[in-house]
Order: structure tokens, then sequence, then C-alpha cells
């Protein structure tokens, strides 16, 4: 029953990092989602057939994909293509010069972003964002809409409120790379390998112990 609630959860807000139960911290409301992904992609495989589609376009690597605004968007880090799809088999090309990891939708347009930032109303045609200038690669590996503003996170973790001007709000504190970021409700977390950090409002940031870290929670240290 446990994780038919955190399904339920899941589908309310996304991400289950939020699901509120008494006397459960953070920590273990993330093992719970690692725990519930699990099955659930276990559940899936045993369901579901799935059928290979194949496309008229040269996709190259897909590196993430999104249904919204009634279609599917796909981004590519090699292909300088953007891809849409209705129904999930016959596909359209769009070139952008860009490689691209994440994309988002935030209810009036798409953004998507890797070594550049592009936004589109209707997933055809497609603008350009503007990064700061930064000596350390500054590539976006994913990207969230909080409600109210979009944060991205690579090396930085950025900030826009309209996808086109962004600003620079926390700098990795291991010269790594974020590798993902979750919106959790209450807190925004960047992921980096073996490190975790929080932040209530993109100000104030916390690490979180590497005692309580997934990686040492699944081991048991």
């Amino acid at each position: 029953m446990l994780l038919v609630d955190i399904y339920s959860h899941y589908h309310t807000n996304r991400y289950c990092l939020s699901y509120k139960k008494t006397g459960c911290s953070f920590e273990k409301r993330l093992l719970l989602l690692l725990i519930f992904l699990f099955a659930l992609m276990n559940y899936s495989s045993a369901q579901y057939e799935w059928t290979k589609q194949n496309s008229s376009v040269t996709a190259g690597y897909l590196s993430c994909i999104l249904w919204a605004h009634n279609q599917f968007v796909a981004v590519s880090m090699d292909s300088s293509a953007i891809f849409t799809s209705p129904d999930g088999i016959t596909w359209t090309r769009h070139d952008v010069n860009a490689e691209l990891y994440s994309i988002v939708w935030t209810g009036d347009k798409y953004v998507a972003v890797g070594d550049t930032v592009v936004l589109s109303s209707d997933g055809v045609t497609w603008t350009y964002g503007n990064l700061p200038s930064l000596k350390w690669p500054h590539c976006m590996n994913s990207v969230i809409w909080d409600g109210k503003q979009l944060v991205g996170a690579g090396a930085f973790v950025f900030r826009s409120f309209d996808g086109i001007t962004w600003d620079v709000v926390f700098t990795s504190p291991i010269c790594a790379t974020v590798y993902d970021l979750i919106w959790a409700g209450d807190k925004y977390i960047p992921l980096w390998n073996g490190l975790i950090y929080t932040s209530p409002d993109l100000i104030t940031w916390e690490e979180v112990p590497a005692q309580n870290t997934p990686w040492n929670l699944f081991h048991g240290t």
C-alpha cells in the first residue's frame, strides 16, 4: 500500500520527494522514490509490450523526451535537432544549432538546455536564450520549472524567469558537473556524483551529510 500512496503522490507532484509522512526524513523519502522507480520499471516491463517504431528522421542519440502541449518533444545531444511527434510514431525534425540534454514545458513554452538554451511556443520555431559568459564550461544537463521560474544545472546552477536571460545562483563546490536537478516542492536538489546540496530559495544552500545520501543508504553505511 505504501507504493500505491507514493505512486499517487508522484503523479500529483511529479517527484515523490515531497511525499509527506510523519517521521519520514528527506533522505528516507528519496530512498522511497528510488524504490518506487525500480518497482515501476519492473512492473512496466512485465505488464506491457513495447513496439519499436522506425522513424523517417535521423535522430542520433536522444537525451530527453517530454509530453506536453499535445505532442512529444525530444532533444538530442548529437543531432543538432529537436524532434516532435503527435503520437510517438510519426516524427518531424527541426534543426537547431545546439547540443541538448534536457527539456521542460513551462505552461506556455518549451525550454531546452545543453550547450545553449533554446525556446519555442509550438515545438517548431526555436529561438535562443542568453547564458552568461563564463570561463568554466557552462552547459546545462538538467532544467526544471517550479511554477514560477526556470532552474538549470551543470557546472553551475542557473535561474531564469523568462528562459531568455539566465543568472548564476550557485557554483559547484567540487569543480564537478550536476547530473540532475530536482524540485521537491519545498527545496531544490542538484545531484552531483555522490554529493547532494539542497536549497529552499536558490540563495541559501546546505550540504546533505555523506552518510545520509542515497548511495550510502543503499550500501548501509
